[in-house]
C-alpha cells in the first residue's frame, strides 16, 4: 500500500511541476509576442519614413505568423494539465 502511495504522491508532484513550467513557458511566449509585435511596429514606422520595400515587411509579417501557431501550441499544452 506504501508502494502505490508513493507512486500516486510521485505523480501528483510530477503533474504540478509540469504545468508550472507550461505557465511558466506560456508566460515567456506571451512577453516575446508582446516584444516582436512591438519590434514589428517600430521597424514598419522606421520602414515607411525611409521609404524601403515592402518585401522586408512581408518577410516579418510571415516570422510573426509562424510565431503565433507557436504560441497556440503551448498555450493549448498548458491548458490540457
Amino acid at each position: 500500500m506504501n508502494d502505490l502511495s508513493d507512486k500516486i504522491w510521485t505523480t501528483r508532484k510530477s503533474r504540478i511541476y509540469t504545468e508550472k513550467r507550461l505557465l511558466q513557458n506560456e508566460k515567456l511566449s506571451q512577453i516575446l509576442t508582446i516584444w516582436y509585435s512591438l519590434c514589428v511596429v517600430f521597424y514598419s514606422i522606421w520602414s515607411y519614413a525611409h521609404d524601403n520595400s515592402n518585401i522586408d515587411l512581408l518577410i516579418l509579417f510571415a516570422a510573426r505568423a509562424g510565431r503565433e501557431k507557436l504560441d497556440r501550441d503551448i498555450s493549448g499544452k498548458a491548458a490540457l494539465n
